[in-house]
């Protein structure tokens, strides 16, 4: 992966610097960055190698500190960290310091805009941090580099936390900055040469990478600030890294504490919602037991319902049956009724002939016999009759109380 396409695979915060930005500002940028993304974040750019850059085309054979980072993908990433004083962009001309001064202030400015200093201390807004597209600016040449060795081999432990990453050397530029007037770093002209020699040192004594040394003879190779020197600013480097350290991970509790509450809050919604759901599921299925038993309730109304209809039709169709049976009864007696008013019709004919027979008999004894004897003969097929019409009326139920024979008997008359 080419350095440019490296550059391009990762524009977070720590890369969002095209323009030179005050340390101090650009160490807050990021910290605003880590005290609200997970912690992982701090730990994706890993320095890999820093490069004490001196530019042989300028007159003032300007220093600067050029920071190799590397992403979790493979990407590289560049970044200069140094001290831009009078004659940085004086090239031909000594004799007009005030207007590269000028220059930087305004560069400064413009980058940083409203003051923004969390710590204490006053930085210097000269030490600017800038985000290089390439592995170096035009004229550079690399005096002497330090290499890092990284995913726990060499000198670095194998946990991540404790590797060298970009927010070190934030931190280091800042502390510097901040630091740097009480050791006499910088004079009223500016020195690059001591901010970025100092960088440099410190992140020798601090992390004890290879170093590697260019020997030119074109331009003189860099010298070495005193121990003393060094390691008293180491010290303040290792309190400030701690107190920067603390204060993400205070952060970062407050804001564990503050999704904890979150997610009780949530847990507790959530609990609720569930009761209610429970209390509604328990009203649903009460309901439901309340129109299943209604269901059922009505199911057997029809059926009961059902059941006295079919025992109506039943008594309805028995009562016409037994209408029928009457009718019929009723025309059976009305039969023999008209069958006994028939013979009594008859019999009434017969007693009209009996009883001139009897005036005839009066009239004519001779022919009394003769009548005498059709009438005995008339009155036996009478009596067969009437034995008939008993056992006809005894076969269809009728009582018979007494003899319907009212025939008067006549004695024989003597031949």
């Amino acid at each position: 992966m080419s350095p440019e396409t490296g550059s391009m695979t990762r524009r977070g915060t720590e890369l969002m610097c095209d323009l030179p930005m005050d340390v101090n500002a650009y160490l807050y940028d990021i910290t605003d960055l880590y005290n609200w993304a997970p912690p992982r974040i701090m730990t994706e750019l890993r320095v890999v190698k820093v490069s004490l850059m001196k530019n042989v085309r300028r007159k003032s054979k300007h220093e600067s500190l050029l920071v190799e980072l590397r992403d979790p993908d493979g990407g590289t990433h560049y970044l200069y960290f140094e001290r831009r004083g009078r004659n940085y962009n004086d090239k031909s001309r000594p004799s007009d310091p005030a207007q590269p001064e000028r220059h930087a202030e305004q560069l400064s400015a413009s980058t940083t805009g409203s003051p923004r200093n969390p710590s204490s201390g006053k930085s210097n807004q000269r030490d600017t941090v800038m985000r290089a597209p390439k592995d170096r600016r035009p004229g550079e040449k690399c005096m002497c580099q330090l290499e890092f060795k990284s995913e726990g081999s060499g000198d670095l432990p194998r946990a991540p936390n404790e590797g060298l990453f970009v927010y070190n050397i934030a931190v280091l530029a800042d502390t510097l900055s901040k630091q740097g007037p009480h050791y006499d770093v910088f004079n009223s002209n500016g020195n690059c040469y001591s901010f970025g020699g100092l960088l440099y040192d410190m992140l020798k004594k601090l992390y004890h990478p290879s170093e590697t040394i260019v020997r030119k003879r074109r331009f003189s190779l860099y010298s070495h600030d005193p121990e003393d020197k060094i390691a008293s600013l180491v010290r303040h480097y290792e309190t400030a890294l701690e107190e920067y350290q603390a204060k993400i991970a205070r952060r970062h509790m407050e804001r564990n504490k503050e999704v904890e509450e979150r997610v009780r809050l949530a847990n507790e919604r959530t609990r609720e919602a569930q009761e209610r759901t429970r209390e509604a599921q328990e009203r649903t299925r009460e309901a439901q037991e309340r129109t299943r038993e209604a269901q059922e309730g009505a199911r057997e109304a029809r059926e009961r319902a059902r059941e006295a209809q079919e025992r109506a039709r039943k008594e309805k169709e028995r009562s016409r049956e037994i209408e029928e049976m009457i009718q019929k009864e009723k025309e059976r007696t009305r039969e023999i009724e008209e069958i006994i008013q028939k013979e009594k019709e008859r019999s009434r004919e017969f007693d009209e002939m009996i009883q001139k027979e009897k005036e005839r008999t009066r009239v004519d004894n001779e022919g009394a016999r003769d009548i005498v004897e059709m009438i005995q003969m008339e009155r036996k097929r009478l009596e067969q009759l009437e034995e008939e019409l008993k056992n006809m009326l005894q076969l269809e139920g009728y009582p018979v109380s007494h003899s319907m024979s009212s025939y008067p008997t006549f004695p024989r008359s003597p031949v």
